[in-house]
C-alpha cells in the first residue's frame, strides 16, 4: 500500500516542482498520460509487432456491414483457427502489388492434396467468390473491430489541408501563446521593479 502511494505521489511532486504545474493542471495531465500510455500499449506496440493492422476501406465490396471510409482493425490469429463466416484481411503475395490488402468474408475452406488448406473468400456485396484462393501465410488477421467512417478523418489528416489544420495551426497557436506568456511575465517584472524603486 505504501509503495503504491509513493509510486503515485512521487511523480506528482516531481512534475509539480520541475514543470511548475498546479494541482488542477496535474489532475488533467495524469488522465491524458494514462490514455496515451494505454494507446501505446494497446495500439502502437501490436501494430509495430505486425499483430494488428488498421486499414481504411477503399471499396464497397463488404457493404452493408463494412462501408467505404470505415477503418477495420485486423488482429493476427493462427490461420488454423479461422472458420467459414469470419471476415479476414489478406494480401496476395503473387499480386503485382503484394502490399495491397483485401478484407473479405471466408466463404469456404478448401482442403489441398498435400494436407494443407486454402481460404475461398467473398465480399458480402459481391455475387461471386473471389477468383484467387488465399493461402494461410497470406492472412494478415481476422477483423476484430470496425470503426465507422473514421477513415475519412485519417485521409483528411494526411492531406495538405489536414497537415495545416492538425499540425501547423496548433504549433503556431502554441508558439503565440508561449510568446504571450513570456511578454506578460516580463511586463509584470517591469511593473514590480517600478513599484520597488
Amino acid at each position: 500500500m505504501l509503495s503504491c502511494f509513493i509510486a503515485i505521489t512521487l511523480p506528482i511532486k516531481i512534475v509539480k516542482k520541475y514543470l511548475g504545474l498546479s494541482k488542477k493542471q496535474i489532475a488533467v495531465l495524469i488522465p491524458l498520460v494514462i490514455v496515451l500510455m494505454s494507446f501505446v500499449v494497446i495500439v502502437v506496440m501490436p501494430t509495430m509487432n505486425g499483430d494488428m493492422h488498421f486499414l481504411t476501406v477503399q471499396s464497397g465490396s463488404m457493404e452493408p456491414k463494412i462501408h467505404v471510409g470505415d477503418v477495420v482493425v485486423s488482429t493476427y490469429v493462427d490461420p488454423s483457427s479461422i472458420k467459414v463466416g469470419d471476415v479476414i484481411t489478406f494480401h496476395y503475395m503473387s499480386d503485382s502489388d503484394p502490399n495491397r490488402c483485401f478484407t473479405h468474408r471466408v466463404h469456404d475452406i478448401i482442403q489441398t492434396a498435400d494436407g494443407g488448406y486454402l481460404f475461398q473468400t467473398k465480399g458480402d456485396a459481391n455475387e461471386d467468390p473471389d477468383e484467387k484462393y488465399v493461402r494461410p501465410d497470406e492472412v494478415m488477421g481476422r477483423v476484430s473491430l470496425v470503426v465507422p467512417y473514421i477513415g475519412y478523418f485519417g485521409e483528411f489528416a494526411r492531406s495538405t489541408v489536414g497537415f495545416f489544420v492538425f499540425l501547423v495551426i496548433p504549433a503556431v497557436l502554441i508558439i503565440v501563446f508561449e510568446v504571450y506568456k513570456i511578454i506578460k511575465v516580463r511586463r509584470e517584472e517591469k511593473i514590480e521593479q517600478k513599484i520597488r524603486t
